[in-house]
């Protein structure tokens, strides 16, 4: 009896689960809403009496379902297929052109920074290296300056100071040579 039982319930699940009798069933109820919502909300005895004074009619009760199920299982992939091909056709580029935009946006404003900060490196390393410049030799004019009045005393003075002018002049000759290195590697 449990297999009859079984076997029913799989053909009438597996029957409902088909779009068509699934649509039926929707189109009929929804035409029927008022007498469906009476039948559920009134007792056993009167619902037993609604189902034997029902007059079943054939264009009621099944050609406006059928075409109304019909019309559901026409229009509903219709309908989709008309939303997929407008989002793939217009929704979807323009999206992709607003993010492309907005990319390049960002990595215009990121090069203009970078080579905003990059100038202001460079306009401070031109500065610091036209103050070293100065500082170098006006310290060569001094340390000269040093030479002929300093003493015997002062002859280790002398020379820690002539080391340390010879030593920046070493770094501003560096910093003059690598300046030139760029203008040679593009030639």
């Amino acid at each position: 009896m449990n297999s009859v039982i079984s076997s029913i319930k799989d053909n009438l699940n597996s029957r409902l689960r088909n779009p068509f009798i699934g649509a039926f069933i929707f189109s009929w109820v929804s035409l029927h809403i008022k007498g469906v919502s009476i039948f559920l909300l009134v007792d056993t005895q009167m619902k037993i009496e609604i189902l034997r004074n029902k007059d079943w009619v054939i264009f009621g009760d099944v050609v406006f379902p059928l075409l109304l199920s019909l019309a559901y299982l026409v229009s509903v992939p219709l309908i989709s297929l008309l939303y997929d091909h407008f989002e793939s056709g217009w929704v979807t580029p323009k999206r992709l052109d607003i993010s492309r935009k907005k990319t390049v946006a960002q990595v215009r404003a990121e090069a203009a920074y970078i080579r905003d900060y990059e100038y202001g490196n460079l306009s401070a390393l031109v500065s610091a290296k036209e103050t070293l410049t100065s500082a170098v030799s006006e310290l060569s004019e001094l340390l000269e300056e040093y030479r002929a009045s300093c003493s015997i005393a002062d002859g280790e003075k002398f020379l820690k100071l002539q080391s340390v002018t010879y030593k920046l002049g070493e770094v501003l000759a560096t910093m003059s040579s690598s300046d030139k290195e760029p203008t040679n590697k593009g030639n």
